[in-house]
């Protein structure tokens, strides 16, 4: 067993579980507004994907130090495989990143969450997904 294997201890498709907490979540608590409701809807993914036994963490853009608070999860599937989850995204008026639009989730590296975070709070942002994740350090 290698360390891939460990983040993904119970089998099956993370890509998979996370539409399905999307749904779950969308089902629960989707007449919410798109605006000012990201705790929410971060919260209840986190709860969601957790039961899943799926890798995640909420991030809030002010712990990263950043001008504009906003909350979002960031799930990992793999060593280098990382999705980004925001069911509000559409409140920021971009479609930069259409997935997230339509879907409420993509595949990102460490640029897309960079563009990401440009959007999302105006500031210029230099970030490793793997800081985010498990150091929530700026860099």
């Amino acid at each position: 067993m290698n360390i891939s294997d460990l983040l993904n201890l119970n089998g099956g498709n993370i890509e998979d579980k996370v539409v399905d907490s999307i749904d779950e979540v969308r089902d629960e608590i989707g007449d919410l507004t798109t605006d000012l409701t990201c705790k929410i809807y971060s919260d209840y993914l986190k709860r969601s994907l957790t039961n899943k036994h799926v890798i995640n963490r909420v991030i809030n853009t002010s712990d990263l130090g950043l001008s504009y608070e906003h909350l979002f999860n960031i799930v990992v599937d793999g060593l280098d495989t990382y999705y980004l989850i925001d069911l509000t995204y559409e409140q920021f008026k971009n479609s930069e990143f259409v997935e997230l639009l339509f879907q409420g989730y993509m595949k990102v590296n460490d640029k897309d969450l960079n563009k990401y975070l440009e959007i999302v709070t105006g500031d210029v942002c230099n970030f490793k997904l793997e800081d985010i994740i498990y150091k929530s350090k700026r860099r």
